[in-house]
């Protein structure tokens, strides 16, 4: 009896805290309507980007680590030695502004660098971006080119963005196919969207997506929390910072059971991290003619920013693999059983670079490859890469990655 009345008291207790958070949310909803600097205070945090008519979105000015044109840079220069274009592996995600190889291939140069690069870009975005570029008269402008997401991005870009139509074939069979791949194959998307869902586990990710995400983006409450916390000094300043994932046990664990497609666990000595095979694989599969259109996109984009730099400006392309890429050595030297998307999505991507270089060499376009850089911190036991299933390099990869592009120019 006094256990049923426990339960009773503790599901009351649950059921009037519920009912006490809806009130403060409805009241703080109000306020911050009716006094906008109340609803700037009480807001859970500041997006990264803004809607843009040209690239669709653009880095918001008033995000932390942006400056006044809301690029990655510690403030908006008129002039710059190096301009680096690209997505979310130049922008520097899971390092500290400083840590983005941009910003440390200027440094390690000795030269004034500038990052513009933003998450989500490709080789679509960063043509569009050419001039604004070009107006800091660098002497070289460097195109981050990442075969992970760069390639699909393109495709999606202009035939689903309608961004740069001059860019889409003219070539009815060309069309006929894409139009077929799109309705008959899965979404280019779908095995990453998949892996995210493995990784968080279904409950969990359909929490976030349908309750946690709206609450942390839209919740006032959550915002007044936020703010209690940036008052008493916590790090609440959406300042990104060198993360460290090294419980290799944890990440481990948590994959366990996960097909080893979406997710291949493979650690060997100091050096480990979750590779996610089957969400490459299906950026970098030629074989689906929507990613083999989106590489000719990507080759199409890049040969025409390189006719478009004026004099005294060198357009140089650099080529970041994928993780996936970086350890496959290591995975062939340890003799382990891999799965078959591994495989083919390592003949797939070495495929795409063989065609990239030769495309951009017959286009007279000067470029670096990064990727025995990489692998030279892994063969001396520094993992370039967080040891989770994050495919973004980390402060040690984004130092290997400057090197290269500082031997390279």
């Amino acid at each position: 009896m006094g256990e049923l009345s426990l339960r009773k008291r503790l599901a009351f207790g649950g059921v009037a805290l519920l009912f006490v958070a809806v009130v403060l949310e409805l009241g703080l909803q109000v306020v911050a309507w009716a006094v906008p600097p109340a609803g700037v205070v009480l807001s859970p945090g500041i997006s990264k980007v803004v809607p843009d008519p040209v690239l669709g979105e653009r880095p918001n000015p008033a995000a932390p680590d942006h400056d006044s044109r809301g690029w990655r840079n510690a403030a908006a220069l008129d002039q710059a030695d190096l301009v680096a274009i690209g997505d979310s592996q130049t922008y520097g995600d899971e390092v500290a502004r400083e840590n983005a190889w941009p910003q440390q291939a200027g440094e390690s140069w000795g030269r004034s660098a500038y990052n513009m690069a933003l998450g989500g870009y490709s080789p679509v975005q960063y043509r569009l971006l050419m001039d604004e570029a070009l107006a800091l008269r660098p002497a070289v402008l460097l195109v981050g080119f990442y075969s992970g997401n760069d390639v699909a991005g393109s495709y999606r870009s202009v035939y689903r963005g309608r961004r740069s139509p001059e860019l889409a074939s003219k070539d009815p069979a060309k069309q006929s196919a894409l139009a077929a791949a799109a309705e008959e194959r899965p979404s280019i998307a779908a095995a990453w969207q998949a892996t995210r869902v493995a990784k968080k586990g279904s409950a969990r990710y359909w929490f976030n997506t349908w309750i946690g995400d709206p609450i942390e983006e839209h919740g006032k409450l959550f915002g007044l929390f936020r703010a209690l916390g940036r008052k008493l000094g916590g790090n609440f300043t959406g300042h990104k910072t060198d993360t460290v994932k090294d419980d290799w046990a944890k990440y481990e664990a948590r994959v366990a059971g996960v097909s080893r497609d979406l997710m291949f666990p493979f650690h060997d000595g100091e050096v480990g991290t979750v590779l996610t095979p089957a969400a490459r694989l299906a950026a970098l599969d030629l074989e689906d003619p929507r990613v083999a259109e989106g590489l000719r996109v990507s080759l199409d984009a890049l040969a025409r920013m390189h006719a478009a730099a004026p004099e005294g400006t060198r357009v140089c392309v650099v080529f970041i693999p994928t993780k996936e890429l970086v350890y496959a050595e290591r995975v062939a030297k340890a003799s382990g059983p891999v799965p078959d998307s591994y495989r083919r999505l390592l003949a797939q991507e070495r495929e795409v670079w063989r065609r990239t270089g030769q495309a951009l060499d017959e286009a007279g376009v000067a470029w670096v490859d990064t990727l025995p850089a990489l692998r030279a911190d892994l063969a001396r036991g520094v993992n370039p890469y967080l040891m989770d299933w994050n495919g973004h390099p980390n402060v040690a990869g984004n130092l290997a990655i400057a090197r290269a592009v500082v031997a390279g120019l």
